[in-house]
């Protein structure tokens, strides 16, 4: 049985007028019996460059130890080899709506614009590499790490070893998936391993961008795609499976989470006519609870406004004037939607309500459901995974000493369209949160200290835990309890103002 081994490598587009980058993979397939035969060697890419065959290739490879055959080369010097194009394949992938593809679409518009895999060959490469088996398909939550050569028209050196962390979040129709990963410039054509083993699982194919700026997301293609679109042969340990021919509609396939059932779209529509989304929990029989900036343009005039509960069995519930919404605390930013019409009440039985309510620490593992960044009919919430980066705690109202969990930041990934969602421990599905928000970080402009750009931060989290939820829940509502007995300093923690007082204690010299 052959044998596989793999090396990383930068690839160079460049003619007299331009120059571009990827990333790729050097693939040497060996013989089992004799690991000196090798059988074939070739390296893969995914070019969004038009016209790609009227520009030069040059390769750089990055191999865990030099050839024996070479000569001891200098560690600040980095190789470029000559490659060409061996064979190529058009890829057709349908982006969804009100999002762009990169690279592809920093080029001019053209009909014929495609994404290619690209086939490459190259006397200089190396003849050995680090050993590897083939996945036979990724799924939804697997944790997965890519290796690229990001940056490296800036600095070839720097960069050559670079590697990062994340998630698939989603499916898309078959073989292309979606990761939590944040795309760098020249990541295209990376290598997608699973979790920290060498076990490859596909390439990065580019990065699907929200047009508003509000999130962004690596698209994979997967081993197995790309091995039916060359036929390649004499692949080890692996069971090709067949290709779908219908890549005309994108799907987030089913969460393996006991939770997801309960994770509801609401479909927005406001008196202007603007339709927006978001997420909501079935929290407890017949009652949902999400944001109240996803509820609002709803529920400032629902006369004329429209909201829609998309459920799982593919049934609607449009709320009713006898369904109520509450919004107990004026910019803690959560809402309770109690259906109360009985045909509503009807349909809703079929979901269940949210499983237990969960313990938790600063470091445990999460993980978030969602449907956050773009949303289709019929789709499953996004999964995102993360860890608990931050809570704190305060004394809810006047007069009691205990304090509960007032404020919980994570690192799970969640974008536009995912506030309202829930939270969940790694380890028993429960229920810890409620998705509010994510951080909009400052980007520095270079020569310009006084001015900055704005840029959201996906991996950053403001969750309103189940504490305040329980406390509001049971207190408030069905306690009739009021607002006036809540301590200020609640409100103040969420507008994220300062309540405390900075004291130096000694000077320090420096």
């Amino acid at each position: 049985m052959a044998k596989w081994e793999y090396n990383p490598v930068a690839i160079r587009y460049q003619n007299k007028h331009h120059i571009y980058a990827s990333s790729g993979i050097h693939l040497i397939i060996k013989d089992g019996d004799n690991k000196e035969v090798i059988i074939d060697d070739f390296v893969l890419t995914l070019n969004h460059i038009p016209n790609v065959s009227n520009y030069q290739i040059i390769i750089n490879e990055i191999t865990p130890k030099k050839d024996i055959d070479n000569e001891e080369e200098d560690d600040e010097n980095v190789m470029w080899g000559m490659g060409r194009i061996r064979e190529f394949k058009d890829i057709e992938f349908n982006k969804l709506q009100g999002f762009d593809l990169f690279p592809i679409d920093s080029f001019p518009r053209e009909s014929t614009k495609k994404v290619q895999l690209l086939k490459l060959t190259s006397m200089s490469l190396s003849k050995s590499g680090q050993m590897i088996n083939l996945d036979n398909e990724l799924e939804i939550s697997d944790r997965i790490k890519l290796k690229g050569y990001p940056f490296n028209l800036t600095n070839s050196l720097i960069f050559s070893n670079y590697q990062t962390f994340g998630n698939i979040v989603g499916k898309c129709s078959t073989g292309f998936y979606l990761t939590d990963i944040r795309y760098v410039e020249n990541l295209n054509g990376g290598i997608v391993l699973k979790n920290n083993s060498e076990v490859l699982s596909g390439l990065i194919f580019g990065n699907l961008r929200k047009r508003n700026g509000d999130g962004d997301l690596i698209v994979i293609i997967d081993i197995q795609e790309i091995i039916s679109l060359l036929n390649i042969e004499k692949i080890p340990d692996v069971r090709p499976r067949e290709r779908s021919s219908d890549m005309t509609s994108m799907k987030i396939t089913k969460v393996d989470s006991k939770q997801s059932r309960s994770i509801l779209p609401l479909l927005i529509t406001d008196s202007q006519g603007n339709s927006t989304w978001g997420t909501s929990i079935h929290y407890t029989r017949n009652i949902l609870i999400t944001n109240q900036h996803v509820i609002e343009p709803y529920s400032s005039n629902t006369k004329k406004g429209i909201c829609q509960i998309q459920l799982p069995t593919n049934q609607i519930i449009q709320l009713s004037s006898k369904d109520e919404i509450i919004i107990p605390i004026k910019n803690l930013d959560l809402a309770f939607i109690l259906i109360k019409d009985l045909q509503n009440q009807k349909i809703m039985n079929s979901i269940p309500i949210i499983k237990g309510i969960g313990k938790y620490n600063q470091g445990d593992k999460i993980y978030s459901l969602s449907y956050g960044l773009f949303y289709q009919s019929g789709m499953n919430p996004l999964y995102s995974q993360g860890e608990i980066n931050c809570i704190y705690s305060i004394i809810p109202q006047i007069g009691i000493k205990s304090k509960i969990n007032g404020l919980i930041i994570t690192s799970c990934n969640v974008w536009n369209g995912s506030s309202g969602g829930g939270l969940f421990t790694q380890n028993d599905d429960l229920l810890i949160g409620l998705i509010c928000s994510n951080a909009n970080v400052r980007i520095p402009i270079v020569d310009n200290i006084n001015e900055f750009k704005l840029e959201k931060n996906t991996s950053f989290s403001f969750i309103i835990p189940i504490d305040i939820i329980e406390y509001v829940y049971y207190c408030m509502i069905l306690g009739h309890q009021d607002v006036s007995q809540l301590n200020e300093n609640l409100i103040k923690l969420w507008n994220l103002q300062s309540f405390h007082q900075d004291i130096l204690i000694q000077s320090t010299k420096l």
